[in-house]
């Protein structure tokens, strides 16, 4: 998510030590550990913001706690910084941070609530090339990252942090979702005809699975992957003014079947943000209000069959915000 007063798109040091970090929630239907990450917005000479200061953690209890050493903005190729915020991840269950590290362009992954950080090879984001064309994106437990170029024009890879095993994937695939074990990543690709394929990796070697999915799906903002790594949600965002509603359509990687159209009943001006199952199955989305004000987050458990909302969480990012990276995002 990213926010400032020329656009909007849809979140290093050591934190203080001796925080004890809670059990893990994203599968549980409670609230992460963290909820969000943000960074500030300032404004140059000729009124054009930029992203400032230090990457912000907004925690489960409320507190906020700041990143230091992690890149505020992203570089060119010759390592200058950019009117973009810098590549920063959050998992899904909210006890883990990817981001890049502004003293050696490292990128790191480290427990949210502190302790040792594990710094991956420098050939994953080699200074020559810049981390404007670069994303990241967590698994739910934060034991594999992502990276990808949506300009397609260098390959992405999955990445084991403890291990460091890695899976290419090809230029053209843009990551969209891990499965909610970690263990496939669901990517999409542009295809020449205009429509959009699925494809979903596997981190054990087996050959990829894909599919191109009705236009419906395809177009969808928002991805789930369940831990099957067949079953996938895609989330259709609505409109802001309430208009027409978020829809859910679930899709079979292996059959091609599709689910029914399911309005979400989301509040108004909130738009799918993050989607996530659960071990057993079930769906969490958070949606996201960003448009004008603070930003907000509000999560809810959804009912596959219906479509019903179970408001989980809500929260407020800030109005000072350059950009934010929701949990799971």
């Amino acid at each position: 998510m990213r926010h400032n007063s020329a656009a909007a798109t849809v979140v290093a040091a050591v934190l203080a030590a001796g925080w004890a970090a809670t059990p893990a929630a994203a599968h549980t239907g409670a609230a992460p550990e963290v909820r969000a990450a943000w960074i500030k917005s300032c404004t140059d000479r000729q009124d054009v913001s930029y992203p400032c200061g230090q990457w912000r953690l907004i925690m489960r209890d409320g507190r906020t706690v700041t990143v230091p050493g992690a890149a505020a903005a992203a570089t060119d190729g010759k390592g200058v910084p950019q009117y973009q915020e810098a590549p920063f991840a959050v998992s899904g269950d909210g006890r883990w941070i990817g981001y890049l590290r502004a003293s050696d362009h490292r990128l790191v992954v480290r427990p949210a609530a502190g302790g040792r950080l594990t710094a991956l090879p420098k050939s994953l984001t080699p200074k020559a090339s810049g981390s404007m064309d670069l994303t990241l994106r967590l698994s739910p437990r934060g034991d594999r990252i992502a990276i990808g170029h949506p300009d397609g024009n260098k390959p992405g890879k999955i990445v084991t942090v403890r291990t460091g095993a890695t899976v290419n994937l090809p230029a053209d695939d843009v990551p969209q979702a891990f499965s909610s074990d970690g263990d496939e990543l669901l990517a999409t690709r542009n295809l020449s005809d205009n429509t959009t394929a699925l494809v979903v990796h596997h981190t054990d070697g087996r050959p990829p699975i894909r599919r191109t999915p009705p236009q419906v799906v395809g177009a969808a903002g928002v991805y789930a992957l369940a831990a099957d790594g067949r079953n996938v949600a895609a989330l259709i965002p609505g409109d802001y003014d309430g208009v027409r509603p978020p829809k859910l359509r679930e899709y079979d990687m292996t059959n091609g079947e599709i689910g029914p159209s399911l309005k979400l009943a989301a509040p108004k001006g909130y738009v799918p943000a993050v989607a996530s199952y659960d071990r057993d199955g079930g769906l969490g989305v958070l949606f996201y209000q960003g448009e004008s004000g603070a930003g907000h987050g509000w999560s809810a458990g959804v009912d596959t069959s219906t479509g019903t909302l179970t408001k989980r969480d809500s929260y407020t990012i800030s109005a000072a915000r350059y950009a934010a990276r929701l949990a799971g995002e």
